[in-house]
């Protein structure tokens, strides 16, 4: 029984010792903002920025694929309306990504934050 109030009490010590000078020191941390945004739209808003920049590296190369399949279909009407199908929708999948970030402008001054 007094081993465990001695090893308490050295315990004890050892913390009160070795924890004043950590609270004398200067405790601010100060962590970098990955992100470099400081608001939620300006967030959303680099999202879509980042989105919209690789849809638009990838829609040339499906359209040449879908082109491809077309020039490659040899009469086949099942290559063909797969090929059209392909350029069709990478077509609408580029105008859903663009009108996202031109609702999300809208919500954005809706809710009263600073669209850009």
């Amino acid at each position: 029984m007094t081993i465990k109030i001695l090893s308490s009490l050295i315990l004890a010590v050892i913390v009160l010792f070795l924890g004043f000078p950590v609270l004398a020191a200067d405790t601010s941390i100060e962590i970098p903002n990955p992100l470099q945004v400081k608001t939620v739209p300006a967030l959303i808003d680099n999202i879509l920025n980042y989105i919209i920049g690789m849809a638009t590296l990838i829609l040339p190369l499906v359209i040449i694929y879908g082109a491809f399949l077309l020039m490659s279909s040899g009469g086949d009407p099942e290559k063909i309306i797969t090929g059209r199908k392909t350029i069709f929708w990478t077509i609408v999948g580029y105008a859903l990504i663009w009108l996202s970030k031109g609702i999300t402008l809208i919500v954005v001054d809706i809710l009263g934050g600073k669209a850009k």
